[in-house]
């Protein structure tokens, strides 16, 4: 871990002495010296993610933050009700109440606002509000599209004050916390090629990593890179806490509830819903099995069926799972990219190459025009493109269970072949190592209902994830339905599977 110098602590605190005039009320708070706290409070990034580990002033970080270096201030949970904590500390430093009704809190020419954003749509309620510290309490609570939007009005009118996004965390679950997991990547994905340190500035354009802060083109104009930071802090870190033995406490807590809470441990503290379809941990195991194969350098096995998970515009995006035996690889459109169902084809001819295998489509809604489209080309007829339709009535059961329609039964298949118990040596399968990946295919809830079991409904899953889960859609598609022929690495050959028998 990295240390706070003592000189950079004084050229923070004197910052922050500097701005006390701006208010009518003098702010008796200051980072902890020499801790990840003051580390944080002075860093130059641009976005910081701040935490990991409980008890270590992630909210009292925010809090000293808009009380003391910045002017225009939001500060927000994911349910307003969930607010009350952070507004007694800022009372209690404030020496001043924040008036409840509008929750705003006026220091003269400091203002700081605080609000929740239960629902994806509510993110709408700060469009165009701008404020220089736009802060997140528990960002993994908040979906990626929450956290985006808002952010987009970070900005001051003052060209002296500095403009910053900080986000507090501890690890989080696999759905709704992949996509941080995802945006901090160099310092919580173990994977990374080349990780970062705690503190340390990496450069993003987007979510593109780029080697330092010069402009770079993009689409024929220069883009400047910002700076993105996490860094991690403990209970250890914070002496207020570890004197009143809350260390103890959470040294006692359950394995699971530890890994998170006491370690902060981002890649182990994943905890699955009761009613979750598929597993955490057998979706990493095939991630695993995918990193494992492109580590080897071998070809992919022959090109066996194309599935297809279309969007028209808008936000989602159209995805095109291709599977080679049993491994599965990925195409994603943007929706913006798809007005109609011609560049999905273009990209599809692309992964053909010439080749004749199965072409599966989501053939409800947009997914008619793709269909229509495909069968009209000379070189494809329709025995080869196949429209689904996952509200059909199911006509198979998995031992006592019936399911409502196919797709509860695509669901349940998928699950049953990631199952260890059926999944293993050079059959087994392999899926993109992707954060997004294991999202989407840990994110669905089953529910048994009178006429069988049921996959809950797909509007559901995109209000928890703050996106469409396309490419889990896309990947059940290509898996499930036709039949399977894998591919043994060490004969490099096609041979059938166990899972032929889930043909339809």
């Amino acid at each position: 871990m990295e240390t706070y110098s003592n000189a950079s602590l004084e050229k923070s605190c004197k910052r922050s002495i500097q701005l006390q005039p701006l208010t009518k009320t003098t702010i008796e708070w200051q980072p902890i010296p020499n801790s990840p706290q003051a580390m944080a409070y002075d860093s130059e990034a641009d976005e910081l993610l701040y935490g990991g580990s409980a008890g270590g002033g992630k909210t009292d970080l925010i809090c000293g933050l808009a009380l003391t270096a910045h002017q225009r201030s939001l500060i927000l949970r994911r349910e307003a009700t969930q607010l009350n904590g952070i507004i007694d500390r800022i009372e209690t430093l404030a020496q001043t109440s924040v008036n409840q009704s509008r929750k705003t809190l006026n220091l003269g020419d400091r203002t700081i606002e605080l609000g929740g954003c239960q629902h994806d749509r509510h993110k709408t309620k700060y469009k165009g509000r701008e404020h220089d510290l736009k802060a997140f309490d528990e960002l993994s609570e908040f979906t990626q599209s929450q956290y985006e939007f808002i952010s987009a009005w970070n900005r001051s009118t003052d060209p002296e004050q500095k403009c910053r996004i900080v986000a507090t965390s501890n690890p989080p679950d696999a759905q709704m916390g992949a996509w941080i997991i995802r945006h901090w990547r160099p310092w919580l994905d173990p994977k990374h090629p080349n990780p970062a340190i705690s503190g340390e500035i990496r450069y993003f354009i987007q979510q593109e990593e780029v080697d330092s802060p010069e402009p770079v083109e993009v689409k024929g104009r220069l883009v400047y890179p910002r700076k993105r930071c996490f860094i991690a802090a403990s209970v250890e870190d914070n002496h207020f806490l570890l004197d009143t033995g809350y260390d103890r406490l959470l040294d006692n807590l359950p394995p699971e509830l530890a890994a998170k809470l006491r370690h902060g441990d981002f890649g182990t503290s994943i905890r699955d819903h009761t009613y979750q379809v598929i597993p955490t941990a057998w979706v990493i195991a095939a991630q695993e099995r995918y990193r494992i194969f492109k580590q080897q350098q071998i070809a992919n096995p022959p090109l066996s069926v194309i599935a297809i998970d279309p969007a028209r515009g808008g936000n989602d995006r159209s995805a095109i799972a291709h599977r080679y035996g049993n491994l599965i690889e990925l195409d994603v459109l943007p929706g913006q990219e798809t007005p109609d169902a011609f560049p999905i084809i273009d990209r599809v001819k692309s992964i053909l190459a010439g080749q004749r295998v199965p072409i599966q489509i989501d053939a409800i809604g947009v997914g008619a025009a793709v269909v229509d489209t495909l069968r009209m080309m000379s070189e494809l007829t329709s025995d080869v493109v196949i429209a689904l339709d996952a509200r059909a009535r199911s006509n198979q059961d998995a031992g006592l269970r019936r399911f409502v329609n196919q797709r509860a039964q695509w669901w349940w298949q998928l699950r049953e072949m990631l199952d260890p118990a059926n999944n293993q040596g050079e059959q087994a399968l392999m899926l993109p190592d992707l954060p997004e990946v294991l999202a989407d295919l840990t994110a669905p809830r089953w529910q048994l209902r009178l006429h069988g079991l049921a996959i809950e409904k797909k509007d559901q899953i995109k209000q928890r994830l703050g996106k469409s889960p396309d490419l889990g859609d896309a990947i059940v598609m290509a898996l499930v339905l036709p039949p399977i022929v894998t591919y043994t690495r060490s004969e490099q050959r096609r041979s059938p599977n166990r899972f032929d028998d889930y043909v339809m």
